[in-house]
């Protein structure tokens, strides 16, 4: 099996992260929580050298987090990546309080980005609309790659060295072979990944499946703790419901979304296991039996993909299906490149450069099924 990405590998984006967007990330938090500053300055030192620190075992993800940590000594510099990133979001839970106080600390970030994005969300619902006028086979392509555009939105990526505004292209094109699972399936569930601009355009891929296709049934999965800053909540569900109701332009798509949650069309839960850290293949049976119905799974975005697959120096030609073969439904995977893993690949597409920037820098995406 492939080498896992460690944060101590030099040159890595792993590494990249650890120095440079981990703190940044903490820094923001520092100059509006004054109530938490003190922790927060305190965690902020502890990077990049020193060892972690258990969390308070308050559920059964934080006592495998717990263990984790003791079975291995890790430090911030030299641990799994995906192991840090996730800890690092567990632990601003913990030091803010969120299962108490229940507020979401990244939730002013999130609005301001959705408040300046009114006039493209309408522009993108023109889009989805021209969109369904289509016949079936060219708008579920169409609506598959406008979808993958909206995970270019990502709030905690850092502009040094990511392009929300890049040309996305596809290194792997499913869309497709995608087609007939989204016509035949009468119930899909979308695996979120970010709020805002990716929410709203996951809110209409909903909008269109119900319309378009013989699906009866919609089901949103979303984070239970503020999560890679704009990850999407069930609060941030809410928050963009409101936006839309009150936007000029949106509101047949408004009219549709109420109706259709109304209806039980559209339904929508959350999951500790979905930040809890485990790799998918690791998922709990009742989270199993909720999905087990499903006929489609679509997968959202770069974490989601991570999980997946496991965060790996993957050969990026080793086949998709022998490494999620334990999923054993159909899954459609649409992401942009934020991170150096990568499986599935033609070898006459891969990039053949010593810079691996290519891998996350938001310019390339893919839209993968099994």
């Amino acid at each position: 099996m492939s080498l896992e990405i460690f944060t101590s590998d030099e040159q890595s984006f792993a590494q990249y992260t650890l120095h440079h967007r981990i703190p940044k990330i903490i820094d923001g938090l520092i100059d509006i929580n004054p109530l938490y500053a003190h922790e927060l300055i305190k965690l902020r030192n502890s990077i990049p050298n020193e060892s972690i620190k258990h969390l308070k075992a308050e559920n059964t993800y934080h006592e495998d987090i717990n263990n984790t940590i003791s079975s291995h000594n890790y430090h911030w510099n030299n641990a799994p990546f995906l192991f840090i990133e996730n800890y690092l979001y567990h632990k601003l839970s913990e030091t803010m309080n969120f299962r108490n106080n229940r507020f979401d600390y990244f939730r002013h970030i999130k609005l301001g980005d959705l408040q300046k994005k009114s006039d493209k969300l309408v522009g993108l619902w023109q889009q989805v609309e021209q969109i369904c006028k289509l016949n079936i086979d060219e708008s579920a392509q169409a609506i598959l790659k406008l979808n993958l555009l909206g995970n270019m939105a990502d709030l905690s990526q850092d502009k040094e060295t990511y392009n929300s505004q890049a040309n996305n292209t596809l290194l792997i094109d499913h869309s497709k072979e995608c087609t007939r699972l989204l016509k035949s399936s009468t119930r899909m569930d979308i695996i979120l990944d970010n709020a805002g601009e990716e929410l709203f355009l996951d809110l209409c891929l909903a909008y269109w499946i119900l319309k378009k296709t013989s699906t009866k049934t919609v089901q949103l999965h979303f984070k239970s703790i503020p999560y890679f800053v704009s990850d999407a909540l069930i609060t941030d569900f809410n928050d963009l419901l409101c936006f839309i109701a009150d936007q000029e332009g949106l509101e047949s798509l408004a009219r549709f979304l109420s109706k259709n949650i109304a209806m039980e069309n559209i339904l929508y839960s959350d999951d500790e296991f979905w930040s809890s850290g485990l790799l998918y293949s690791q998922m709990p049976t009742p989270l199993k039996s909720l999905l087990e119905p499903s006929e489609l799974l679509i997968f959202k975005g770069d974490l989601n993909y991570r999980k997946l697959v496991g965060d790996r120096y993957w050969e990026h030609t080793t086949p998709t299906k022998n490494i999620v073969n334990y999923l054993g439904m159909n899954a459609v995977f649409i992401r942009v490149l934020k991170s150096e893993v990568l499986v599935g690949m033609d070898k006459n597409k891969i990039q053949e450069t010593e810079d691996r920037s290519w891998l996350y820098n938001g310019r390339y995406g893919i839209i993968d099924w099994v």
